[in-house]
């Protein structure tokens, strides 16, 4: 790509360029004046960052009337022009010139600014040299401070004809024939760089900053605002659900940038991710049981990072990202909700249900071909408990098979069966034979699910339950013992038990505790 020519005749004739080819600059300059003068109205001390010929300085000069202006700029003859317009508007006692570069490190001349300004600088850059003048910038920037910027940002995925179209109509109402609209519309990805919406969260949020305010978008460019907080302050929330999910993708994204990020989760895969998706969706779980709005929104937040995680994986290599993710889940529900989208009919709950597994089995024949399956119910249900927990799956598979025949006559058989599974489970253990025990295991847990469902009980719940007492009583004798179990004997250990037993029984019961025979 050949560079931008500031020092030729593109410097030249960039003030009446830079209007022709952005659509809307002057409204950026306006707005992005005012969002500082609303923001900083006691600013004293301003950063213009390749302020070019000074078009954005009368704007900002009248926004921050009390600050003195600092002026970065490499090209020679952009920092003449600018100087003329300085002189014009009689402006030369309120700027100076910095150097022709930020410092690669710390901020100019040792202190923050106030208000820091980039302009139209970023897209100028390759990708690879846009991060650093990113990083750059936010140091430039105090506490309490804040940074405006624009830049040409035409990000993949993004509807851009819209806009395109636009500006096309635009440059042809100003009388600019077919072929120089056609050049012009070809050179946004050849005469400069997209910058990268995500890429700018990322930095400015690994340098403390606020995360970005898209404040306006004029074709191809877009103008943002943040700040830092001040000392001991926190980092403003985002404004709406669409810009957190936005911030929560730049987090997770510059956790995995090879470039600073993190290194247990550069580790991660998909695979290794499994145990934390189980994980935090069986705490989401257990905090609805327990009717916790607060933790129930922090856990939900622990699930949706899971979803965002294993979206940046597969966006690193090109298999798939959170926008296809959220695109494929709507056409889902859409699909399958004809009763609402398609002015299908659905008269009940029942209705819905059944409209929605004879389209998921239309859709399923569709993948496999339309081939007749020579076990339907088998394929059915090996689908259907892929994602369950082994117990929920277990009693999937019991209630679904006992519908289609494959039951006992009465509930002694299942009894039978739970002692038939139970002995060979005794004899694979003393056999040594590893694999063979968890067979046997496993065999024993899923009789004992048919058990639960002859019962109409729920092994999960039960299970659980039994967990959150020993828990109870178990930190009951962890605490009569300070905490150190070490070197106790099994009586003194049972006999706490007992103790602790009783002590809640009376706590539920409000009587106080007897004497206990039993550890059980």
């Amino acid at each position: 790509m050949t560079p931008l020519d500031f020092e030729g005749d593109y410097g030249r004739a960039y003030n009446g360029r830079i209007r022709l080819m952005i659509p809307g600059y002057d409204a950026i300059q306006e707005i992005g004046a005012a969002a500082l003068a609303a923001r900083l109205p006691q600013a004293r001390r301003a950063l213009v960052v390749g302020v070019g010929s000074g078009l954005e300085l009368p704007g900002l000069l009248e926004a921050l009337p009390q600050a003195q202006f600092t002026l970065v700029e490499p090209s020679t003859q952009m920092r003449q022009l600018c100087d003329g317009l300085i002189a014009d508007i009689g402006a030369n006692g309120r700027v100076q010139w910095g150097p022709p570069q930020l410092p690669t490190a710390g901020p100019l001349g040792g202190s923050g600014f106030d208000a820091v300004i980039c302009h139209n600088v970023l897209h100028v850059l390759e990708p690879a040299a846009q991060r650093p003048l990113l990083d750059q910038l936010g140091t430039q920037v105090s506490p309490g401070g804040a940074l405006l910027l624009s830049s040409y940002s035409e990000p993949e995925g993004e509807p851009m004809e819209p806009w395109l179209q636009l500006a096309a109509a635009r440059f042809r109402a100003l009388g600019m024939d077919g072929p120089a609209v056609e050049a012009v519309m070809a050179s946004r990805n050849t005469a400069v760089f997209s910058l990268d919406p995500l890429l700018l969260e990322r930095r400015l949020l690994a340098g403390g900053l606020e995360a970005p305010t898209q404040l306006m978008q004029a074709a191809c460019f877009r103008l943002w605002i943040s700040g830092r907080p001040t000392e001991g302050q926190a980092p403003a929330a985002p404004a709406s659900a669409a810009a957190a999910i936005t911030q929560l993708r730049a987090v997770v994204a510059q956790l995995r940038d090879p470039q600073g990020g993190c290194p247990w989760d550069l580790e991660q895969t998909h695979a290794s991710l499994v145990p934390y998706v189980l994980e935090e969706a069986h705490e989401v779980a257990d905090a609805i049981h327990h009717g916790d709005d607060r933790h129930l929104a922090e856990e939900l937040g622990d699930l949706l990072l899971q979803v965002v995680l294993h979206a940046q994986i597969g966006s690193e290599t090109g298999r798939f990202n959170l926008g296809q993710i959220a695109a494929g889940i709507s056409a889902k529900l859409i699909r399958r909700h004809p009763h609402v989208f398609a002015g299908a009919e659905a008269a009940d709950s029942a209705a819905v249900k059944a409209s929605w597994e004879a389209i998921k089995a239309q859709e399923r024949a569709e993948r496999e071909g339309g081939a007749a399956s020579s076990s339907p119910l088998s394929d059915r249900l090996a689908g259907k408990v892929r994602g369950q927990p082994a117990l929920a799956g277990a009693m999937t598979i019991s209630k679904k098979a006992a519908a289609a025949g494959f039951e006992w006559d009465a509930m002694a058989g299942v009894w039978e069966k739970v002692h038939e599974e139970l002995d060979e489970l005794k004899q694979a253990v003393a056999s040594g034979d590893r694999a063979h025990a968890e067979a046997e295991l496993g065999d024993l847990l899923f009789t004992l699910v048919n058990v639960a469902r002859w019962c109409d009980l729920d092994p999960e719940t039960g299970l659980a339950g039994t967990n959150r007492r020993f828990l109870d009583r178990f930190s009951r004798v962890e605490a009569a013992l300070g905490g150190d179990l070490q070197g106790r004997s099994i009586a003194e250990l049972e006999g706490l038990w007992r103790q602790a037993k009783a002590q809640i029984r009376a706590e539920v019961s409000g009587q106080p505790p007897g004497p206990q025979s039993s550890a059980g």
